[in-house]
């Protein structure tokens, strides 16, 4: 079993802030909404048509890891390609940084030409040969917004009392980001001193005989014989 230590980034922060949780706890309700199957069964070139429900992997990396949420509501107004924020209580949850020819290039037609950052209110330490990739929450089209991924060494580096996680907001967007919305996602990575790549050249047998082994169901099959269960408190 690991352990993942959470530091404060200041005493408000540790009073007011909630701190980071299980992913798992963040679920959407338009995901818990949709349904497992169609109601009357249908077929594909033998497969059953299912929904994303029964997609495991994708439900994996709803539940993987911690996510951070806001811990006030923030207003955004965008006009005329400007934008605005308004946050409804300290600590500070987000700032921005003036595009400038070094950053990133993005599309301006989806994102505004803004780079906002999230302020992390608490940084993860890792145990000795894990790092930390910040992501967005995974899966999470239905936010108002895009976060950058950066992998940070984590069981080296936990020490910034104000780190930023940066993320644009989509085109034309004028709302609330109500208080407990997830900002971003927190998984560990295993690191390794080198991957070494390699390219194989199979006969079309063994990619059959490799591939019947999840086509011979119509459902389950990854589930019941190859998906491990993962945990995260």
């Amino acid at each position: 079993m690991k352990t993942i230590r959470f530091h404060p980034s200041s005493e408000e922060c540790q009073s007011i802030v909630p701190s980071p949780q299980p992913a798992r706890t963040y679920i959407p309700d338009w995901y818990r909404d949709t349904p497992s199957g169609y109601a009357t069964p249908t077929y594909t070139e033998g497969n059953l048509r299912q929904t994303v429900k029964a997609c495991v992997p994708f439900a994996d990396a709803l539940r993987t890891g911690w996510i951070q949420e806001t811990w006030c509501d923030i207003h955004i107004q965008t006009d005329n390609g400007g934008l605005n924020y308004h946050y409804a209580s300290t600590p500070r949850p987000l700032a921005h940084r003036e595009m400038t020819p070094d950053q990133v290039r993005i599309s301006t037609n989806a994102y505004e030409p803004l780079e906002m950052t999230w302020i992390t209110p608490w940084m993860p330490e890792m145990p000795r040969g894990w790092s930390v990739l910040f992501s967005h929450p995974m899966n999470r089209l239905d936010l108002p917004f895009t976060v950058m991924s950066g992998i940070v060494d984590s069981d080296r580096f936990f020490h910034t009392p104000l780190g930023q996680v940066p993320f644009y907001v989509h085109r034309g967007f004028t709302g609330v980001i109500p208080a407990g919305t997830p900002m971003y996602q927190m998984t560990p990575i295993r690191r390794t001193d080198r991957w070494l790549r390699q390219i194989l050249t199979e006969t079309d047998k063994t990619i059959k005989q490799r591939a019947h082994q999840i086509e011979r169901r119509f459902r389950g099959a990854y589930r019941d014989e190859f998906w491990i269960p993962k945990h995260y408190d």
